[in-house]
């Protein structure tokens, strides 16, 4: 599988002209802090890449299949991307090189409106076994090699949000035939942050804000999720409500 560099969009570019506000200074020490990042980053222009398998949603308890067990879960971003969000989950005892193991969760934005801001549940049907964070990244088709990122622009390469977890982590567990509520797992940027740093952007984790399907509530529930305090998530809020949202106010706070 092959990751490439996409075209700069309008959105990015709208972007980039809200920067041109900002002070000279400002720009300077953004220019600096960027250059820094591709000297010390091999940028992805092509390259193998892991594979996951994308979750498969389901809307009753039906369309599980036989053997396996049901998620409820939701993705976000505290800040607005053309480009797709994916958030990895390895099953514990698999191989990372299997894309069987790797089980991935995406968000799009939509244009005109920050949909990816909010909060959206889905149910999704897993193998059983206990999931923990492995990855995110935002543009690329699949996980680039270690040491190596996702970009946006040729010209003028933009990194874009990629990281890999290891050690303690959040984690959830899918037994068969049993609902998993698994929580929310928003990618965050620091608190009190004066400049937005990609390489900065972790996963972190809250409790699903929104019930459960009526059509899962008699199924019975597996295991609550597993997150460690470093990877609960600051963000209070299910949406923001803000009307038009530029991206240079983003993150958005809550």
């Amino acid at each position: 599988m092959q990751c490439s560099i996409a075209r700069v969009s309008k959105f990015r570019l709208f972007a980039y002209i809200a920067t041109l506000k900002v002070s000279t200074t400002e720009r300077v020490m953004r220019g600096a802090r960027l250059a820094a990042i591709l000297a010390a980053t091999l940028l992805v222009a092509t390259g193998t890449v892991a594979a996951a398998s994308e979750a498969q949603r389901v809307t009753d308890p039906d369309g599980l299949g036989p053997e396996k067990g049901a998620v409820q879960l939701s993705v976000r971003s505290q800040r607005l991307f053309r480009e797709l969000l994916q958030i990895w989950f390895l099953r514990e005892g698999g191989d990372e090189n299997n894309a069987s193991d790797l089980a991935k969760f995406e968000r799009k934005q939509r244009f005109g409106r920050p949909s990816m801001l909010a909060s959206q549940p889905r149910v999704f049907a897993l193998k059983p076994g206990r999931y923990r964070l492995y990855a995110h990244l935002v543009g690329c088709a699949g996980l680039p090699p270690v040491g190596q990122i996702c970009v946006a622009g040729k010209n003028h390469p933009e990194p874009l949000p990629t990281r890999r977890y290891d050690g303690d982590v959040a984690a959830f567990t899918v037994e068969a035939g049993k609902l998993t509520l698994a929580g929310e797992y928003i990618l965050e940027y620091p608190r009190g942050s004066i400049e937005v740093d990609d390489s900065r952007a972790e996963v972190r984790w809250r409790p699903m804000p929104s019930p459960v399907p009526q059509a899962f509530a008699n199924m019975p529930t597996g295991p609550a999720p597993e997150t460690p305090a470093r990877f609960r998530s600051n963000v209070h809020c299910d949406s923001l409500h803000t009307g038009f949202v530029k991206p240079d106010l983003l993150p958005f706070e809550c």
